[in-house]
């Protein structure tokens, strides 16, 4: 595994070729395959795969190899994962899928590629949270936008009434408040608790 983790791709294949335990995995479930994802060393992430690595196994937080590489904002191994069969809808135990926890950190790029392979762009995880909130909440501007282009729902509400402009003007996000407000979100919209995005107490959402 620490060949993998590091994308020594020959050292990789040498191990499988001696009898390495392909899906050995950590004590927090990461297997080679899983760890050379994250890592973003989508040779090694080739010859696991082609050796019979298991692409959809999930760690104990709920990753697969796909989401370790969307949450790292590792296109080209996003790419190649989705290109050997990775599932892009799995969900962590929150809910989150691999465009979410993409969306979350920023990773534009990651999230256009995982959408242009047919990511459900309204995917919503526990508490009615969906990726354009995701990036709303967290700042990122040029990922909300991606996924307003992309026809994300800017007026979606979770679970308490929160929309996508709420989350980021609680957080004071203000290029993200004003491309939302300029690509329509409505600004009187009130969350369950009677709440505007001018006067919302805080962002209740977890975007860890």
């Amino acid at each position: 595994m620490s060949a993998a983790v590091n994308g020594h791709t020959d050292t990789v294949t040498a191990l499988l070729g001696a009898g390495a335990n392909i899906e050995h995995a950590a004590d927090d479930g990461y297997t080679a395959v899983m760890s050379a994802a994250v890592n973003g060393h989508t040779d090694t992430v080739t010859a696991l795969l082609g050796a019979g690595a298991n692409i959809e196994h999930a760690a104990d937080d709920g990753y697969t190899a796909v989401m370790s590489a969307a949450v790292k904002g590792h296109t080209d191994t996003v790419t190649a994962l989705l290109g050997a069969g990775a599932n892009i809808e799995h969900a962590k135990h929150d809910g989150r899928t691999a465009v979410m926890v993409a969306a979350v950190n920023g990773h534009t790029d990651t999230v256009t590629a995982l959408l242009g392979a047919g990511a459900n762009i309204e995917h919503a995880k526990h508490g009615g949270y969906t990726a354009v909130m995701s990036a709303a909440i967290s700042g990122h501007t040029d990922t909300v936008t991606a996924l307003l282009g992309a026809g994300a729902n800017i007026d979606h509400a979770a679970d308490d009434g929160e929309t996508a402009l709420m989350l980021a003007a609680s957080t004071g996000h203000t290029s993200c408040v004003i491309k939302l407000l300029a690509t329509g979100a409505r600004v009187e919209r009130r969350d369950n608790n009677g709440w505007t995005a001018l006067n919302v107490r805080y962002a209740v959402m977890s975007v860890v």
